[in-house]
């Protein structure tokens, strides 16, 4: 299982551009607005996967463990590389806490995803992923002070 957890976060993380090839213009929120969409996508393609996990980590805390050690760990680790390139090239504050602004901006929108597809939200109300995106990254960049 470890294995078949690792290839599919190789496949999500294979989808995302590096940023030698952004398009002349685009800033770092375009780029976070289009990660944010692949991550959506990839998940929403994983999520009979996904489901069947959660429930066995339900009975089984090992195979929690398991998902949350290869899965969003690694996850996290992916991102948070993300953002130190982004913070190396100037983009982001130098007081930023790449960890902890990785697991905010994975954790939302999983947390999201999996609320809405998984426990029914899609039932109740439509999931506006272009909106979500885009507030989750002006969240992300800005914060919420005034």
């Amino acid at each position: 299982m470890a294995a078949v957890l690792e290839r599919e976060l190789e496949l999500i993380a294979g989808s995302v551009p590096s940023p030698e090839l952004r398009f002349p213009g685009e800033t770092l929120k375009d780029e976070l607005q289009v990660l944010g969409k692949i991550m959506l996508n990839e998940y929403r393609i994983r999520l009979p996967f996904l489901g069947r996990l959660l429930v066995e980590a339900m009975k089984n805390p090992e195979v929690g463990a398991m998902f949350y050690r290869t899965f969003i760990v690694q996850g996290r680790l992916l991102f948070t590389e993300f953002l130190n390139v982004r913070k190396r090239l100037g983009e982001l504050r130098e007081d930023v806490d790449v960890e902890a602004s990785a697991a905010f901006f994975l954790s939302a929108l999983t947390f999201i995803l999996l609320v809405v597809e998984l426990f029914g939200g899609k039932q109740v109300e439509a999931l506006d992923e272009e909106r979500l995106v885009q507030s989750m990254s002006d969240l992300f960049l800005r914060g919420v002070e005034t």
